[in-house]
């Protein structure tokens, strides 16, 4: 099984290819300059994490505290997710991987979630080192997601942006969210369809972190079921 996985750095290409290897999974990493992706096919399409994206791809001004902005992976990505979706093949996304599904199919994103929730858990980025925060989350239920989820009680984050409920396409559901209402997790809210993001980082746990080996063992039985 392959994957196409975008990936930020080296350091965050190598993370995603060995949490992938325990499911027997091939990643095949695409990261800066964002040129087109290698020669296909790909069981399955998965974007990773990384700088903000720019606002005005969901109509808004810019935040101030908007950045890393890189609009070459925007375009990509959006490009890649509304391709993949529109031929039926199965998408998934990590932290700015969540965002990104959710701008494509017509969704906004609070830019800076201190600004909404105040209680919220501030921005935590030191670039590719272990600065993660680790919280408690809720499942909503209701979910295929949900299910494979099921005992998973916290996880880790490193963002100060996320989905914004209220903009949320019709084509997904809320899967898993914060005690303070933050989108962590969406599915598709068609059972034909195979889209699931999480805005945590399941590569940066340990293999064995139920919030990493039941999400990959899920994601893995979603590309390989039948039809």
């Amino acid at each position: 099984m392959r994957w196409l996985v975008t990936a930020v750095s080296e350091v965050a290409a190598a993370r995603f290819q060995a949490w992938l290897a325990t499911s027997s999974i091939e990643a095949v990493t695409l990261g800066p300059p964002w040129a087109e992706p290698p020669a296909g096919p790909f069981d399955a399409l998965l974007l990773g994490g990384g700088g903000d994206v720019d606002p005005r791809r969901y109509r808004q001004a810019r935040h101030p505290a908007t950045d890393q902005i890189d609009e070459a992976r925007d375009a990509l990505e959006l490009r890649l997710v509304r391709d993949n979706v529109e031929r039926g093949r199965p998408v998934f996304g990590v932290c700015r991987g969540q965002q990104v599904i959710v701008v494509a199919l017509g969704g906004a994103l609070i830019q800076h979630l201190p600004d909404k929730i105040p209680e919220s858990i501030e921005r935590h980025r030191d670039g590719e080192g272990g600065g993660d925060v680790v919280h408690r989350v809720v499942l909503a239920g209701g979910s295929r997601l949900c299910d494979a989820l099921r005992g998973v009680e916290r996880v880790n984050s490193s963002h100060h942006q996320a989905a914004e409920p209220d903009t949320l396409p019709a084509s997904l559901k809320v899967a898993v969210l914060s005690p303070n209402g933050v989108v962590e997790a969406i599915e598709s809210a068609a059972a034909s369809a195979v889209i699931s993001a999480v805005q945590w980082h399941p590569e940066r746990l340990a293999a064995d972190d139920p919030a990493a080996a039941r999400l990959l063992a899920h994601w893995r039985r979603m590309v390989g079921r039948p039809g």
